[in-house]
C-alpha cells in the first residue's frame, strides 16, 4: 500500500535580544544569527512532503515589548548581520510531492527605539535570506512554495543621534527559488516575496558629516516543468524599498543619501500536453528611496535607483500558454516630501525591463509585457527641494519591454496575442528654489516590440501603447541661472503574421518632452534656457495569406507645452537671456498586405480606416507664456515622416493617412530686447494601396502650420520667421 513520507523543519533564531545599554565611554555592539533549516522528503509509492519553515531569524532585536537602546558618551559602533537558509525538497515516484520553504521574518538590526552617541558613529544592519524549493513527482502532481511571507529588512530605527560623523547601513538581500518538475497531473512552481526594505530610519540627527545607504537585492525564480499536465510558474515581490523615512533626517554637515534597489524576476512554465502559465512581477511595488524630510546644513548628494527585470516564459505542445510579465507593475526611483540643503545634487534613475513570450502547437499563446497600470517613474509627484546655493536634478526613466506569441494550432481559437503596454515619466510635480544656478535634465525612453504569429486559422494580434512623459507639472526659481532639459522618446515594432487566419497590428505612441500645462511658474533671475524635445519612431507589420490584414497607428508627439499660471501671470520669468526651444519628431511606418482578403494600413488614428478626423499630432513648442527682461529666442519644430502601406492580391487594399504638425502655437512673448522667433513643420507622407482582384484606395490628409496665434511684444530688434513644407504622395493601383 502507499507510504507517505512528511518532514517539518521549524526554526527561530536571534542573537541579541532587548538590549539597553549605557556608557560614559564608547559603545561596540555585534550581533550575528544564523539560521539553517533543512526539510528533505522522498517516497517511492506515497505522497512526500517537505516543509522548511524559519518564524524569525534576527541579530539585533526586540525582547517582547522590550526595545534596544543604546546610549555612549564615546563612538559607536553597532552591527547586526542575520544569514537565514531556508530549504525544502520533496520527491515521489508514484505519489505527489510537496515542497514549502518559508521564512517569516528576518532583520539585521530591528526594533531600535534609541541610538544615541557623542562621538561618531558607523551602524550596519544586513539581511541575507535564501529560499529554496524543489518537488520531483513521476506519476502525480508537484508543487513547490518558496515564499518570504512577512518582512525582511537590514536596518530598522525609530530614533538615532551622532554629534560627529555618522555612517548608517542597511541591506537586504534574497535570493527566492521554486522548482517543481512533474510527469503527470500538474506541476506548481509559486516564488514570493512580501516586503524587502534595506533601511527604514525615521527621526536621524547627525552632528558633522552624514552618510546613508539602503540597498535592496533580490532574485526570484521559478520554475515548472511537465509532460501530460499543466504547469504553472509566479514570482513577485510585492514590495521592495532601498531607503524608508518617515520623519526627520537632519545632517548639520555635507550629507550623502543612497538608495537602490535591483531586483530580477524569472518565471518559467513549460508542458508537453496541458496548459502552461508563467506569471512574473504582477502588481508588485519597487522604491528606490521613499522619504519624508531631509535638511542639510552643507552639500547634499543623493542618488536614488531601482531597476527591476521581469521575464515570464510559457510553452506547450499540445496546450495553450500564458505569459505575463510585469503586469500592474510600478518601479520609481525616488518619493520625497521635502528636502532643504546648503548646495544638492540629485539623481534618480529607474529601468524596468519586460519580457513576455508564450509558444504554443496545438492551442492559443498569450504574451504580455506590462498593462494599463505599468509604471515606471524616475522622480515622483510631491517633492518640494529648497537649496540655498547652486542645485542640480537629474532624472532618468527607462523601459524595454518585448511581448512574443507563436502558435501553429490549427482551431479557429488557437490565436496568437502579443500586447506590450508602458508609461514612463521622468520628474513629476518638482518644486525647485535655488539661490545659485539651478540644472534640472530629464529622460524618458521606452523601446520595445510585439511580435505574434499563427500559422492555423486564429487570428494574429500584435499590440505595443507606449507613453513617455520627460517633464511633468513641475515650477523652478531660481535667483541666478536656469537650465532645463527634458527628452521623451518612444521606439517600437510591432509584427503580426497570419497564414489562414487574420492579422492585426496596433501601435500606439506617445512622446511628451515637457508637459507644464497645469498653474507652474519657471523663474531664472539671469540666464534662462528651457527645452523639451520629443521622438517618437514606430513600425508596424500585419501580413496573413488568407486572412484580413489591419495595421492602425497612432504618433503623438509634443516637445514642450507650458499652461498660464493665472490671469496676467507668466509661465516663464527670464531676468536674462532667455532660450526656449520645443522640438517634436516622429517617424511612422504602417504596412498591410493579405494574398485573400482584405488588406487596411491606417496611419493616424486607431480607427481602422480612420474616422472622425482623427489623425497623428505633431507640435514642437505650444502655450509659450514668456516675460524676459533682456534678449530672447523661440524654436519650435516638428518634423514628420510617415509611409502607409496597403496591398492585397485577391480582394480590397485601403490605406489611409492623417497628420497635424504645428512649430509654435499660442506664443504670448513680452521681451524689453530683441527677440529671435523661429516655427517650423515639415512633413513627408507617402501612401500606397494596391490591389489585384480588388479595389485599391489610398488617402492622405496632412496639416502643417509654422506659427499658429501669437502676441509679440518686443522692445528692440524681431527676426520671426516661420514656415511650413509637405511632401505627400499619395498612389493607387488595381488590376
Amino acid at each position: 500500500m502507499p507510504s507517505a513520507s512528511t518532514t517539518t523543519d521549524t526554526i527561530a533564531a536571534s542573537g541579541l535580544q532587548g538590549l539597553n545599554l549605557s556608557t560614559t565611554a564608547a559603545a561596540t555592539v555585534q550581533g550575528t544569527s544564523t539560521a539553517n533549516s533543512l526539510a528533505e522528503a522522498t517516497s517511492v509509492n506515497g505522497a512526500s512532503s517537505g516543509t522548511s519553515s524559519v518564524t524569525y531569524n534576527d541579530a539585533l532585536a526586540a525582547s517582547g515589548a522590550t526595545n534596544n537602546t543604546i546610549n555612549a558618551d564615546g563612538s559607536g559602533l553597532v552591527s547586526g548581520i542575520a544569514t537565514t537558509n531556508s530549504k525544502a525538497t520533496a520527491e515521489s515516484v508514484l505519489g505527489s510531492s510537496t515542497a514549502t520553504a518559508g521564512v517569516v521574518t528576518s532583520s539585521g538590526i530591528t526594533d531600535l527605539a534609541s541610538l544615541t552617541v557623542d562621538g561618531g558613529l558607523e551602524t550596519l544592519g544586513k539581511a541575507l535570506n535564501t529560499i529554496s524549493a524543489t518537488a520531483e513527482s513521476v506519476a502525480a502532481a508537484a508543487s513547490a512554495t518558496s515564499a518570504l511571507s512577512g518582512l525582511q529588512q537590514g536596518l530598522e530605527s525609530t530614533l538615532i543621534h551622532s554629534g560627529a560623523d555618522a555612517s548608517l547601513t542597511g541591506i537586504a538581500s534574497l535570493l527566492n527559488t521554486a522548482t517543481a518538475d512533474s510527469a503527470a497531473t500538474s506541476s506548481t512552481a509559486s516564488s514570493t516575496a512580501l516586503t524587502l526594505v534595506g533601511a527604514d530610519i525615521d527621526t536621524t540627527t547627525i552632528g558633522a558629516t552624514g552618510s546613508l545607504l539602503g540597498q535592496v537585492g533580490f532574485t526570484a525564480a521559478a520554475t515548472a516543468t511537465n509532460v501530460a499536465g499543466t504547469a504553472t510558474a509566479t514570482v513577485g515581490v510585492d514590495s521592495s524599498k532601498g531607503l524608508l523615512n518617515s520623519a526627520l533626517i537632519d545632517i548639520d554637515a555635507a550629507a550623502t543619501l543612497k538608495g537602490l534597489n535591483v531586483g530580477t524576476e524569472t518565471a518559467i512554465a513549460s508542458t508537453t500536453v496541458g496548459n502552461s502559465t508563467a506569471t512574473a512581477g504582477g502588481a508588485d511595488i519597487s522604491y528606490g528611496i521613499d522619504l519624508h524630510q531631509v535638511a542639510a546644513g552643507a552639500g547634499l548628494t543623493l542618488t536614488a535607483g531601482a531597476q527591476v527585470d521581469s521575464a515570464a516564459t510559457a510553452s506547450s505542445v499540445g496546450g495553450n500558454s500564458t505569459a505575463n510579465a510585469g503586469v500592474g507593475q510600478l518601479v520609481t526611483g525616488m518619493l520625497a516630501d521635502d528636502i532643504d540643503a546648503a548646495t544638492a545634487s540629485l539623481t534618480t534613475q529607474v529601468f524596468l525591463n519586460l519580457d513576455a513570450t508564450a509558444s504554443s502547437t496545438d492551442g492559443f499563446s498569450i504574451a504580455h509585457a506590462g498593462d494599463t497600470v505599468s509604471k515606471l517613474t524616475g522622480l515622483a509627484s510631491g517633492l518640494d527641494l529648497d537649496v540655498l546655493g547652486a542645485g542640480s536634478v537629474t532624472g532618468l526613466a527607462q523601459g524595454t519591454a518585448q511581448a512574443t506569441a507563436s502558435t501553429v494550432g490549427s482551431a479557429g481559437a488557437d490565436l496568437a496575442t502579443a500586447t506590450v503596454d508602458l508609461t514612463a515619466l521622468g520628474v513629476d510635480g518638482l518644486t525647485f528654489d535655488t539661490g545659485a544656478a539651478a540644472i534640472l535634465t530629464v529622460t524618458s525612453k521606452l523601446v520595445g516590440n510585439a511580435d505574434a504569429s499563427s500559422v492555423g486559422v486564429g487570428p494574429a494580434l500584435a499590440d505595443l501603447t507606449f507613453s513617455a512623459t520627460g517633464l511633468k507639472n513641475s515650477s523652478l526659481d531660481s535667483e541666478a541661472d536656469a537650465t532645463i532639459t527634458a527628452l521623451a522618446s518612444a521606439t517600437g515594432s510591432l509584427s503580426a503574421d497570419g497564414v489562414a487566419g487574420a492579422a492585426s497590428a496596433l501601435g500606439d505612441f506617445v512622446a511628451f518632452g515637457l508637459n507644464n500645462t497645469t498653474t507652474n511658474l519657471i523663474v531664472a533671475d539671469a540666464i534662462g534656457t528651457v527645452g523639451g524635445t520629443a521622438v517618437i519612431s514606430g513600425s508596424l507589420d500585419a501580413a496573413t495569406t488568407l486572412g484580413i490584414a489591419i495595421a492602425s497607428g497612432d504618433f503623438d508627439a509634443t516637445g514642450a507645452a507650458f499652461g498660464s499660471t493665472g490671469a496676467g501671470d507668466f509661465s516663464l520669468d527670464i531676468g536674462g537671456l532667455a532660450t526656449i526651444k520645443g522640438q517634436a519628431q516622429a517617424t511612422g511606418t504602417v504596412d498591410a498586405s493579405s494574398v485573400n482578403a482584405n488588406a487596411t494600413a491606417t496611419s493616424g488614428s486607431l480607427t481602422s480606416g480612420g474616422a472622425n478626423g482623427l489623425m497623428s499630432t505633431l507640435i514642437g513648442l505650444s502655450g509659450l507664456n514668456l516675460d524676459g527682461d533682456a534678449n530672447g529666442s523661440v524654436l519650435g519644430t516638428a518634423n514628420g515622416s510617415f509611409n502607409t502601406t496597403a496591398e492585397s492580391v485577391a480582394a480590397n487594399a485601403t490605406a489611409w493617412s492623417a497628420q497635424s504638425l504645428t512649430g509654435l502655437s499660442a506664443l504670448t512673448l513680452n521681451l524689453d530686447g530683441s527677440g529671435l522667433i523661429t516655427a517650423i513643420a515639415n512633413d513627408t507622407s507617402f501612401v500606397n494601396a494596391h490591389s489585384v482582384g480588388g479595389t485599391a484606395t489610398a488617402t492622405a490628409q496632412v496639416d502643417a502650420i509654422g506659427l499658429n496665434v501669437a502676441s509679440i511684444t518686443v522692445g528692440a530688434d524681431l527676426s520671426l520667421s516661420a514656415a511650413s513644407t509637405i511632401s505627400s504622395s499619395t498612389y493607387s493601383h488595381s488590376v
